[in-house]
């Protein structure tokens, strides 16, 4: 039988650490005054943006433990971290503890239900399909925001996300 590119069990645990080295690089380009400038309009700041990304991955690293997924509220304007370096302390202390936790689940413990807010329910390796489609996500917006502030985007960002 002949294999295919499309047949292949995807294991996002070991994107995670790629998707986490884009995401520092292209924030440790921040000076923390950054995190107050926006795009204009009713776009959310740099700090926002982070914040929100932040507040989803504890989100789905709760899920991965209590098997129920629950939505912060996004913080409200001037609320979010104040120093780049205290944003990317909070972000590796999240990815430590995700690797941490994923590393224990093992056959069928990836088989576990998570229920979402909205009632759908998901295994644990479909839920952290979510999670690096999540991930992924946010990339885009960064890319975004960098882009349009004459940022530098790193070339493993720019050659995976565009």
């Amino acid at each position: 039988m002949e294999s295919s590119a499309w047949e292949f069990e995807a294991r996002y645990e070991d994107w995670l650490p790629g998707l986490a080295l884009m995401r520092d690089a292209l924030l440790e380009q921040l000076a923390d005054a950054d995190l107050d400038r926006n795009l204009g309009g009713d776009t959310l700041t740099w700090g926002q943006l982070i914040d929100d990304c932040a507040q989803m991955q504890g989100s789905y690293l709760d899920a991965f433990v209590e098997l129920e997924q629950h939505w912060a509220p996004p913080r409200p304007p001037g609320q979010h971290r104040s120093t780049v370096a205290e944003i990317l302390d909070d972000f590796h202390a999240l990815d430590r503890e995700l690797q941490r936790v994923l590393g224990t689940f093992s056959g069928e413990d990836w088989d576990a239900v998570i229920t979402r807010p909205d009632g759908t329910r998901r295994t644990r390796r479909a839920q952290l399909e979510v999670h690096a489609q999540f991930m992924l996500i946010f990339l885009a917006k960064a890319t975004v925001y960098a882009r349009a502030q004459n940022r530098v985007i790193p070339p493993s960002l720019q050659t995976f996300v565009g």
